[in-house]
């Protein structure tokens, strides 16, 4: 009887979880699916604990036993082994485990705590600012090495025959796993950092404060798709809302030449509406977000401020030429 490779077996003292996994590994796996993630979410696990010193070099082979590894595929539904993490998050300072574990899994520790060198726990404490110092660096490495390849992938498009659609396809898993593991090292940095921060609030007796913030009208609102179009739309009437005053006020700096200073000005902002859209579109693919892209605007538009209480409507741009005298016969 041929091995199902979409149901593996593991020990009965083994804690897995469907939690997280099922976000990004999402239903059923094919054959062909459930060896890329288990491939690649494996060793993106263990580089990105080492990143964070978590974890000695030798953690990075992976072991035979599905017991001791991060991932596995049951009844084709991928899973995690929380024992496994438990395991590795030893070395977090503090109740940072907890906190990762509980952010990650929504579960609290079996209250085991595995043994770990002082080497290793001075060593995590002193390399984990370091690392997240380091944190916008090794992220804009990854894109650019990421951009690269996809070019290259691209351009080789046209002639790839099997044989080298195989082999990118073995390439780009070790890149993913290389990437998925950068991931993985920042959100157990944020998860740290957030424990770290619902400690201190508990201790000051602000437990509550999280969810205030958290529940308060604004964020709500943000994070629905139908307020977000309502702000944006008040805001774009914001804009608008001045037309009118610039019309008025070109024909008072204009007089004569109105059509001149109108059409100076709608030149203006003709070109800078073009440039913006370019500049725009940039910095969504440079940031992989909307977020970067309204912080120019929205300073721009402070500018545009500022520069407004500069107008003086009594003051003509083109002095009128004086009056011709009459001249008699």
């Amino acid at each position: 009887m041929a091995e199902n490779v979409l149901h593996q077996h593991s020990g009965p003292n083994v804690t897995w979880s469907r939690v997280n996994m099922a976000e990004s590994v999402v239903g059923v796996q094919t054959p062909l699916s459930w060896c890329c993630w288990d491939e690649m979410g494996e060793r993106a696990f263990r580089l990105g604990y080492r990143q964070l010193r978590l974890v000695p070099e030798s953690f990075l082979e992976i072991p035979a036993s599905i017991d001791q590894q991060f991932t596995a595929v049951f009844y084709g539904q991928g899973a995690c082994n929380l024992d496994a993490f438990r395991v590795a998050l030893a070395a977090m300072p503090g109740n940072a485990r907890d906190a990762a574990e509980e952010g990650f899994f929504a579960s609290q520790g079996n209250g085991r705590r595995d043994s770990v060198t002082t080497r290793r726990r001075i060593t995590v404490r002193v390399w984990l600012p370091l690392y997240a110092l380091s944190v916008p660096r090794r992220l804009a490495r990854i894109r650019d090495s990421s951009r690269s390849r996809w070019h290259a992938a691209l351009a080789e498009l046209p002639t790839a025959d099997r044989a080298l659609a195989t082999r990118r396809l073995h390439e780009a898993i070790g890149h993913a796993a290389d990437e998925i593991a950068a991931q993985i090292a920042v959100s157990t940095l944020t998860g740290m950092a957030h424990g770290a921060i619902q400690a201190l609030l508990a201790r000051t007796g602000h437990a509550d404060l999280e969810m205030k913030i958290i529940g308060s009208p604004m964020p709500i609102f943000a994070s629905s798709g139908f307020w977000s179009l309502i702000f944006l739309s008040c805001a774009y009437a914001g804009i608008l809302f001045q037309q009118p005053t610039l019309c008025a006020t070109t024909v008072d700096i204009g007089k004569g030449h109105v059509g001149a200073v109108f059409g100076f000005m709608n030149t203006a902002s003709n070109v800078s509406s073009a440039v913006s859209s370019v500049v725009f579109g940039y910095l969504v693919a440079y940031s992989g977000g909307y977020e970067l892209p309204f912080i120019p605007m929205l300073v721009l538009l402070c500018v545009g401020i500022v520069l407004w209480l500069k107008v003086d409507p009594t003051q003509r741009v083109i002095p009128e030429d004086p009056p011709l005298a009459a001249s008699h016969p």
